[in-house]
């Protein structure tokens, strides 16, 4: 009669994106994000799981992901635009991660992590 339920915490991802007027890969100051672009969350596999769009602030979340699975980002460029270049500089948070394919590498989230 003494039992325990346990679970793993969901996990999140998101973040921006951004008009990077100076072409250098980083979200530097006074660079705004851009509304209503589409985002697609998809397996390693390139299976579609959930889409959004991009808030008025260039905003995106995928939230309640199963943890410990792999998870890829793709964005669809909006007409007329490049995206930027991947990986730039020493902070992480700030460049950005979507290659010339408008996909990021593969993701695994641990339980309860928002990335």
């Amino acid at each position: 009669t003494l039992d325990a339920g346990i679970f793993l915490p969901k996990a999140s991802l998101g973040d921006t994106v951004f008009l990077d007027e100076n072409e250098n890969g980083i979200q530097d100051d006074g660079e705004e994000g851009v509304e209503g672009v589409v985002v697609n969350l998809l397996d390693c596999d390139g299976n579609e799981l959930d889409s959004t769009m991009t808030d008025e602030n260039g905003n995106y979340s995928f939230t309640e992901l199963d943890p410990n699975v792999d998870y890829v980002v793709e964005f669809e460029l909006p007409d007329g635009y490049e995206f930027s270049p991947v990986d730039q500089g020493a902070d992480d948070t700030a460049d950005s991660d979507a290659g010339e394919d408008g996909r990021t590498p593969c993701t695994d989230l641990a339980p309860g992590e928002n990335n």
